[in-house]
């Protein structure tokens, strides 16, 4: 029982810690950008390795209040747990490629040795107080520990350009998808150029939204609040497959793209590729974000082919 109590507190965290750094599954995009760079690293992994072990502190603060002191024996085997269930999340996600999984395990290291000395020291024994006046030299301490953020922070031996493992993600996602959807792609486009659109529009879809959010998708699609769905997140009143949703999404594009193609022809007497290419993606989506974005992936599959 307990088990299962400090599994469903580490989802709770899970989904907590997701939706104040920017990465909830309910909405948004993430970045696929090849010039993407680590800037701020100390912080991430401070970020990373300290997040649960405070929710888990203030969790266990308010058991302390309220009389409940028996729900945090072992509450420590929260941040191994969560852990778990965001390893798992990056992997089933089919985002294990842009990992780096030595920072990683730094992360996972730092936040369980605090968390076990948090447990031991503090949780335990109730000390929830903040230090009182005769203590106060410690913020000494605080100033002496900003600097070396500042310091750590602005090194380059932290900072890392995350391209390489990107470039490696959209490679074997260009290659399981050729094989896995090629022949509905090949029978509905006529050159490098559709074809590349459709795989970048799959690649980056596919990328936010991991078969976890499709399945959460499925299940809920009845409530009539979810508008696009399948692989390719193409708006449609019954609920599509992935095979489906590729097979609307692709004949979606390129009737636009199409379409985009005549009447520049006609309205400029030349045939404007990137024109018709930039309104077809923001017909599909209307951030430009998501525009850069795929012209970024179709720009690279288009040099590694």
């Amino acid at each position: 029982m307990a088990v299962f109590f400090h599994i469903l507190l580490a989802m709770l965290f899970f989904i907590i810690i997701n939706f104040f750094g920017k990465q909830s599954l309910k909405s948004g995009y993430y970045s696929l950008s090849f010039d993407t760079q680590d800037t701020s690293p100390f912080f991430n992994i401070l970020y990373k390795s300290f997040s649960p072990i405070f929710l888990t502190f203030i969790l266990s603060y308010l058991f302390y209040i309220s009389d409940l002191k028996s729900l945090n024996n072992n509450i420590y085997m929260v941040v191994p747990y969560y852990f778990i269930l965001r390893t798992l999340f990056n992997i089933f996600s089919g985002r294990g490629k842009l990992i780096n999984w030595s920072r990683e395990i730094v992360v996972v290291l730092i936040s369980l040795f605090i968390m076990y000395v948090v447990y031991i020291k503090l949780i335990l024994e109730g000390v929830y107080l903040l230090p009182d006046k005769q203590e106060v030299a410690t913020a000494m301490w605080l100033g002496i520990i900003a600097f070396i953020y500042k310091a750590i922070n602005d090194a380059d031996l932290l900072k890392e350009d995350n391209s390489l493992r990107k470039d490696r993600y959209i490679e074997t996602r260009y290659s399981q998808f050729e094989l896995k959807y090629g022949y509905i792609i090949d029978s509905e486009t006529v050159d490098t150029t559709e074809r590349l659109l459709v795989y970048a529009v799959l690649i980056y879809e596919s990328f936010n939204r991991s078969k976890l959010h499709r399945l959460f998708e499925r299940t809920f699609f009845f409530t009539g609040k979810i508008k696009t769905t399948g692989i390719m997140q193409v708006q449609s009143d019954t609920y599509l497959s992935d095979f489906e949703s590729v097979k609307k999404g692709t004949d979606k594009l390129i009737a636009k793209y199409r379409e985009e193609t005549v009447s520049n022809f006609i309205s400029n007497g030349c045939n404007d590729i990137d024109s018709a290419l930039r309104n077809t993606i923001l017909n599909y989506n209307h951030d430009s974000n998501y525009y850069d974005e795929i012209v970024g992936i179709i720009e690279y599959v288009r040099y590694i082919e």
